[in-house]
C-alpha cells in the first residue's frame, strides 16, 4: 500500500487518486496496527468491567449462564473437548472456577454449534472432567447465536422463580451479550472472564500486523453487533 502511494506521487497522479491512496493507507494502518486494535479491545473490556460493578459477589445458589464461543465441527478433533475454541475453553474454565467457590451454584452452558455433540455438551464434559458435579450442570443446545441464547433462555425462565443469574462470557463479548439478555427480559449480572487486551511493545505497537488485524476484526464484530441487536430487539416485548 505504501509502495503504491509512493509510485502515485512520483508519477504525478491526480490529487484525487493520491488522496484516495492516502485514505486507504490510513485505514489499513488503523485496522491492523496493534496500538489501535488493543485500544478497541480494551475499550470493550472496560465496558464489561463497569457492567460487572452493578452486582456484588454471587450468592449461594446462583446460576451461571456460560455462553459458548465456537467449536471445530469437522476434522479428527470434532466431537471432543479439544475441538472447543480458545474462547469456549477459557469461558468454561473461568466459570467452573467461580462456580466451584459458590455453594449450591449451577452452571448452564449455552451453545448449539457442533452437530450431534454441541458446544454446550462439550463444555459440560470439560466441567465434569474438572470435577464439577453433574447434578449442578444444565445445557442449552438449541441456541446458535448470542441473540438466540438471550431469547431462548428468557423464555425458559419466564414467569418462574429462579436463582440469581450471572452471565459469563469473554470480556470483549460481554457488552453485546449483556445488552441482549437485558433487553430480552432477563436481569442477569455481568461476570466477564477471558480478558485479553494488553499493551504491545512500544515499537511493535505502531507496526501493522496480521495479529493486530485479527484483534481489530473481533472488536469491530462486537461494536457493529451492538446496534444490530438494538435494532432487532427494539420494541419487542420481553419473552
Amino acid at each position: 500500500m505504501l509502495a503504491l502511494l509512493v509510485v502515485s506521487v512520483l508519477a504525478r497522479r491526480p490529487w484525487l487518486v493520491r488522496g484516495g491512496l492516502v485514505l486507504a493507507l490510513v485505514l489499513w494502518w488503523g485496522l491492523s496496527a496493534p496500538v489501535t486494535a488493543d485500544w478497541a479491545l480494551g475499550h470493550l473490556e472496560g465496558i464489561a468491567r463497569r457492567q460487572a460493578r452493578h452486582c456484588g459477589a454471587p450468592p449461594p445458589g446462583s446460576l451461571f449462564i456460560v455462553l459458548a464461543g465456537g467449536v471445530q465441527d469437522s476434522g479428527p478433533a470434532a466431537g471432543s473437548v479439544i475441538s472447543l475454541s480458545a474462547a469456549s475453553l477459557r469461558r468454561t474454565l473461568g466459570a467452573e472456577r467461580i462456580a466451584r467457590g459458590v455453594p449450591r451454584s449451577m452452571l448452564l452452558f449455552s451453545g448449539g454449534h457442533g452437530g450431534r455433540t454441541t458446544e454446550a455438551d462439550l463444555m459440560r464434559e470439560l466441567a465434569l472432567r474438572l470435577g464439577f458435579p453433574a447434578a449442578r450442570i444444565e445445557t442449552d443446545s438449541a441456541s446458535l447465536t448470542t441473540f438466540e441464547s438471550a431469547r431462548n433462555l428468557a423464555r425458559r425462565f419466564a414467569g418462574a422463580a429462579h436463582a440469581p443469574l450471572y452471565l459469563v462470557t469473554s470480556a470483549d463479548h460481554m457488552p453485546r451479550a449483556y445488552m441482549a439478555f437485558r433487553l430480552s427480559g432477563l436481569k442477569v449480572c455481568a461476570l466477564p472472564v477471558d480478558f485479553e487486551a494488553a499493551r504491545s511493545a512500544p515499537l511493535r505497537a505502531w507496526v501493522p500486523s496480521q495479529q493486530g488485524f485479527d484483534i481489530m476484526a473481533r472488536a469491530l464484530h462486537e461494536y457493529l453487533g451492538i446496534p444490530y441487536y438494538l435494532f432487532k430487539l427494539a420494541g419487542r416485548p420481553p419473552a
